[in-house]
C-alpha cells in the first residue's frame, strides 16, 4: 500500500488534475487508510471540468485496484460551483500528467485553500426486464437506467439477481458489466426462481420466467467489500473474530454500522457455519440473504456472482478485455459488506399469525430428547399449573373451534408451526419475536415434537401458517417500521439521527409468491407501499436473517432489509444541512445562534473605531 506509483491519470479537456496535502483532502470514510499513505506527501485528484472525466480517470484506470481502496467524493471548488470528484488514492510520484514536478507544484499552489468534505447523496436505481436473452435483458436494464439520469463515474456495487430460466452461460454476465461500467468496483448476485425489481408499473415479482433485476448503487459514506467463500476458507471453530475480519476484509469491531448480505448455494453444506462465524466475529451487525433458487425448468443451474476490482477470493483485478475470472460460482456462499454510515433495518415476516395471544413457557423437555417437549405452562390457562404439552394444545385449540367450519379446521391444523422466543429477556413479546420452527406432531408420550432443539424457561406460541397469516405478519412488520420511524421524527430517542430509506432489498421464499397470494408482486408491492424506494431481490430456496441476536435460515419467509444513512451523513442529508456541510465556514450543525450582523453603515465597525484611534 505505501509503494509509489506512478500516476496514469490524462489531463485533458474534460479532466484536470489537483493536488493537495493528504491531511486537507480526505473526507471521514478517508481517513482510515490514511497511514497507508503516510509515506506520500501528495493525493491525486480526477476532478470534474466542464465535462465528465473520461474512463481513464476511475479509481480502476488511475492505479493498480490493490491500491486504490481509499476513496470518497470530496466538494471542488466552494459554495453554489462546488462539483462532486472521486477521490482517487494514489501515491503521487512527483509529476502530474502530462508534466513535470513543476506542474504539481503550480497545482498544489492552485488547490492550498482548504476544502470541506461534500459526500454526495447515495446512489441506488433498480430496474427488472423481461428479455428473453441474458445479455440483451442486461443491456436493457442498463440503457433503462441510463434514462433516469446520468449513471455515476464510479458504481461500488452492481448487485444482479438472474432467473434460472435463461439457458445462456452465466459468464458473460460480469464480464459485460465490467465493459459497459469501466468504474465498477463489485459484482453480487445470485440465480433465482423469480426475481425482484422495479419497473415503470413498480415493484415486480417475476416468477418462473427469464427476468433479470439489475442495481447499481454507490455509496460514498461507506465502503463495499465482496468476498466467496467455500469450505477451505472458514476459520475453524476455535478462530478468533480477526481471522474472520482478514477474511472478509472488515474490521472485527467495527466502529460505524456494518451490514452483511449472504448468498448460498443451497447444496452449502457449510452455510449454517458461515452465520455462525458472522454473529461470533461480527456480533452487532445487521445480517440478511438467502439461498439461491432454480425452477424446475432451469434444473440445478444455481449460481452465485461475486467478483471484485480487488482481485480476491479468485476475483478479477484486470481490464474487461482481459482474460479473467467470470465471478460465477456453483458451490459455496458470497457475502457482501457494507461498513460505514449506511443502516440496514430488518423486517423477518416469516409469514405467520399467531392462533391464540397465549403464550406458553416450556418447562419440561424429553430427556435425551431436545426437539420434544413435555410440559408447558402459561398464566392464563389452568392457574398457570405445569400441563402435558398435548393437552396444552388441545386447550388452544379448544378456544378458536367456535368460529371455524370444518374445512378451515382442517387447514389450520395442516399448517399449524411453533414460534419460538430466541430472546429470554423481553417482557412483552411481538409477533415477529418468535422464529418460527415446524410442528413434526405430538409422540406416544404426549411430547411436543419441534423442528428445533428446545430448553426449559423458553416461551412459544402455536402459530398458523398461510395466506392470512401471511398478509398480516407482512402488514404488522410494515406498520410497526412505519410507527418507528414517525416515533424517532417526534421524539428524537435512538433513531433520532436516521434519514429517509433510499433502497430496499428482499428475500422472499419461493412458496409465496402467486402460489400462495393468487397474484403476482404481493409481497414486493406491499413492502413498497410501506417504504416507497427502490427494491431488489429473488425468489429463495431458504431466507437468512436475524431474530433475537442469532442469524437463522428460515422457511417461508420474507426477509426485507431496508438502507438508509445514518450518523454524520443522515445529520448532513436533513433539508437545510448541505451548506453546513459543503462550506468550510459554517457552524456546527448543531448550533442553533444565528450568524453575527454586519455592521451598519452609519456606524464604523470595531475595526475601524480602533483603526480611527491609532490614526
Amino acid at each position: 500500500m505505501q509503494s509509489k506509483i506512478t500516476n496514469r491519470c490524462r489531463a485533458n479537456s474534460s479532466a484536470r488534475l489537483e493536488v493537495a496535502p493528504a491531511s486537507a483532502r480526505l473526507a471521514p470514510k478517508a481517513t482510515r487508510a490514511a497511514n497507508a499513505f503516510a509515506a506520500s506527501p501528495v493525493l491525486l485528484h480526477c476532478t470534474r471540468a466542464p465535462q465528465p472525466p473520461s474512463s481513464a480517470c476511475s479509481a480502476a484506470a488511475v492505479c493498480s485496484p490493490a491500491t486504490a481502496s481509499c476513496h470518497n467524493r470530496v466538494a471542488i471548488g466552494h459554495g453554489a460551483t462546488a462539483t462532486p470528484a472521486r477521490l482517487v488514492a494514489c501515491a503521487c510520484a512527483g509529476s502530474a500528467a502530462g508534466g513535470g514536478s513543476a506542474a504539481a507544484d503550480a497545482a498544489a499552489s492552485a488547490a492550498a485553500t482548504p476544502m470541506a468534505a461534500a459526500p454526495a447523496a447515495p446512489y441506488w436505481k433498480t430496474y427488472i426486464s423481461r428479455k428473453p436473452l441474458l445479455v440483451q435483458a442486461l443491456f436493457d436494464c442498463l440503457a433503462n437506467l441510463r434514462r433516469q439520469g446520468p449513471l455515476p463515474d464510479v458504481v461500488d456495487v452492481a448487485l444482479v439477481y438472474v432467473s434460472s430460466e435463461y439457458l445462456e452461460d452465466y459468464s458473460a454476465l460480469v464480464e459485460t458489466l465490467r465493459s459497459e461500467l469501466p468504474g465498477l468496483r463489485n459484482v453480487f448476485g445470485c440465480t433465482g426462481f423469480g426475481v425482484i425489481g422495479l419497473d415503470e408499473e413498480g415493484a415486480q415479482e417475476v416468477e418462473a420466467q427469464p427476468a433479470l433485476s439489475l442495481t447499481l448503487a454507490t455509496l460514498p459514506q461507506a465502503e463495499v467489500v465482496v468476498r466467496h467463500l467455500d469450505e477451505t476458507d472458514l476459520p475453524d471453530g476455535d478462530a478468533p473474530p480477526d481471522r474472520w475480519s482478514a477474511l472478509l476484509g472488515v474490521p472485527a469491531f467495527p466502529e460505524a454500522p456494518l451490514s452483511q448480505v449472504v448468498l448460498s448455494d443451497p447444496s452449502f453444506a457449510a452455510v449454517q457455519d458461515v452465520l455462525a462465524g458472522l454473529d461470533f466475529a461480527f456480533p452487532s451487525a445487521t445480517k440478511i440473504g438467502g439461498l439461491s433458487s432454480s425452477s424446475a425448468f432451469g434444473g440445478s443451474r444455481t449460481a452465485t456472482f461475486s467478483w471484485s476490482a480487488g482481485g480476491v477470493h479468485g476475483t478479477a483485478s484486470s481490464p474487461a478485455s482481459s482474460p479473467s475470472s467470470a465471478g460465477v460460482y456453483s458451490r459455496g456462499a458470497s457475502v457482501m459488506s457494507i461498513y460505514g454510515e449506511v443502516q440496514m433495518d430488518l423486517m423477518i415476516a416469516q409469514g405467520c399469525r399467531p392462533l391464540t395471544s397465549t403464550t406458553w413457557t416450556v418447562d419440561r423437555v424429553a430427556p435425551g430428547s431436545p426437539t420434544q417437549v413435555a410440559a408447558l405452562s402459561s398464566e392464563g390457562v389452568a392457574r398457570g399449573r405445569s400441563l402435558p404439552a398435548l393437552e396444552a394444545f388441545q386447550i388452544e385449540l379448544q378456544s378458536v373451534l367456535g368460529g371455524m367450519s370444518e374445512v378451515q379446521l382442517r387447514r389450520t391444523v395442516a399448517n399449524l408451526t411453533v414460534g419460538v422466543a430466541p430472546e429470554g429477556l423481553k417482557e412483552t413479546l411481538e409477533p415477529q419475536d418468535f422464529l418460527i420452527r415446524a410442528l413434526r406432531g405430538f409422540d406416544s408420550e404426549q411430547c411436543l415434537v419441534v423442528g428445533e432443539h428446545m430448553r426449559v424457561g423458553q416461551r412459544v406460541r402455536f402459530m398458523v401458517r398461510d395466506k392470512q397469516g401471511a398478509q398480516e405478519d407482512l402488514d404488522s412488520h410494515g406498520l410497526s417500521y412505519k410507527r418507528k420511524q414517525l416515533q424517532a421524527m417526534l421524539l428524537g430517542g435512538p433513531e433520532q439521527q436516521a434519514s429517509a430509506p433510499f433502497g430496499m432489498l428482499m428475500f422472499t421464499c419461493n412458496g409465496r409468491g402467486s402460489g400462495l397470494y393468487g397474484e403476482n408482486s404481493y409481497d414486493a408491492r406491499t413492502m413498497s407501499s410501506y417504504v416507497p424506494v427502490p427494491c431488489a431481490g429473488f425468489q429463495c430456496n431458504g431466507e437468512i436473517g436475524r431474530v433475537g441476536d442469532t442469524t437463522h435460515l428460515h422457511g417461508f419467509t420474507c426477509a426485507v432489509g431496508v438502507l438508509r444513512l445514518t450518523g454524520a451523513a443522515a445529520e448532513a442529508a436533513r433539508p437545510g444541512m448541505a451548506a453546513a456541510v459543503s462550506s468550510p465556514a459554517s457552524a456546527s450543525p448543531t448550533s442553533k445562534s444565528p450568524p453575527p450582523a454586519p455592521p451598519s453603515p452609519e456606524e464604523p465597525s470595531a475595526q475601524q473605531q480602533q483603526q480611527q484611534q491609532e490614526q
